[in-house]
């Protein structure tokens, strides 16, 4: 799998925001980045950006691969969430570090035309529990909600993905099937204008 050409991504975008096709387009994108990078012997891997008005930049998954290994047994090293540490830094976490996967990522920046803000973080669900919450900032009834991928320390598939539910202007909720290992969830809140 190849990283998308920039046609298919603008109309993916064109699309999310309602505007037909590419034209207008140049409107809501400030910048594009494509990053990558290999997982060490750790569970967390951090890589430079160019500087983004965190604000209004998100940053979604592109997918891992890991040429060396024959067997995928470690689920928990195989899935992973982006977030930012900063604005000159995206971090990718993973559930185990068993094998060095290469972690691919793209990095939009929008407009401020395009929207009133974006939110990207983590929520995690703690041991024994079903669901948690992530309490943001009120967003409109357009508002779009992203899942950034997925981290956990189960064995189980149940156990570390979730769903994600926007529940009301303020509040998104993650709920999974099991509850016997903890696990975490990015996501992205666009609020459009």
């Amino acid at each position: 799998m190849g990283i998308p050409s920039r046609r298919l991504l603008n109309n993916s975008v064109a699309k999310a925001f309602g505007i037909g096709g590419i034209t207008g387009l140049n409107a809501l994108i400030e910048s594009i980045q494509y990053k990558s990078a290999t997982f060490g012997a750790s569970t967390t891997d951090t890589v430079g950006i160019t500087s983004v008005d965190l604000t209004k930049t998100f940053a979604m998954p592109l997918g891992l691969s890991d040429s060396g290994r024959t067997t995928y047994d470690q689920m928990a090293s195989y899935m992973y969430f982006l977030d930012f540490a900063n604005a000159t830094n995206l971090r990718a976490t993973r559930g185990g570090a068993v094998g060095t996967p290469t972690w691919n990522a793209i990095i939009i920046e929008l407009k401020n035309e395009a929207v009133n803000y974006v939110e990207q973080d983590v929520i995690t669900i703690t041991n024994a529990n079903l669901t948690n919450t992530a309490t943001i900032d009120a967003v409109g009834e357009n508002a779009i909600l992203l899942c950034t991928g997925y981290s956990g320390n189960g064995g189980n598939i149940d156990e570390v993905t979730c769903t994600l539910e926007l529940t009301d202007s303020t509040t998104i909720t993650a709920t999974r099937e099991d509850s016997a290992n903890s696990c975490s969830v990015g996501y992205i809140i666009i609020d459009p204008k």
